[in-house]
C-alpha cells in the first residue's frame, strides 16, 4: 500500500498567538463575579452562625462565615495553604468565565 502524496502547500494568513487567546498570560484585571449562592447545612450549625452573628462576630452571617475561614487559613501549614489558594483560583476562573 502506497501513501498518499499531495503537492497541495497551505498558507496561514490570519494565526494568533497563544497570549491573544488568553492562554499563558495573567489577567491584567482580578477577574471575578460576586452572586448569591446557597451552602447546605444542618439546623445546628445554621443556628450557630446566626448565635455568633447575633453576638457580633459579624453584622452578616456571610462576614462569621469569612472570619471563621480566615481564622482558619492563618493556622494552616504553607504546603496546604499553597493548595487552597490553587483549588480556590480555579474555582473563581471557573465561576467568571461561568457568570461573566
Amino acid at each position: 500500500m502506497a501513501l498518499l502524496n499531495h503537492d497541495v502547500k497551505v498558507k496561514v494568513t490570519d494565526q494568533v498567538s497563544r497570549e491573544e487567546l488568553g492562554f499563558g498570560a495573567e489577567p491584567t484585571e482580578k477577574e471575578e463575579v460576586t452572586y448569591s449562592k446557597t451552602v447546605r447545612t444542618n439546623n445546628h450549625v445554621a443556628n450557630q452562625l446566626n448565635s455568633l452573628t447575633k453576638i457580633g462576630l459579624g453584622k452578616t452571617v456571610n462576614e462569621v462565615i469569612q472570619s471563621l475561614i480566615d481564622s482558619k487559613l492563618d493556622s494552616l501549614p504553607d504546603s496546604t495553604k499553597a493548595k487552597y489558594d490553587m483549588l480556590l483560583d480555579i474555582a473563581e476562573k471557573q465561576d467568571f468565565l461561568t457568570h461573566k
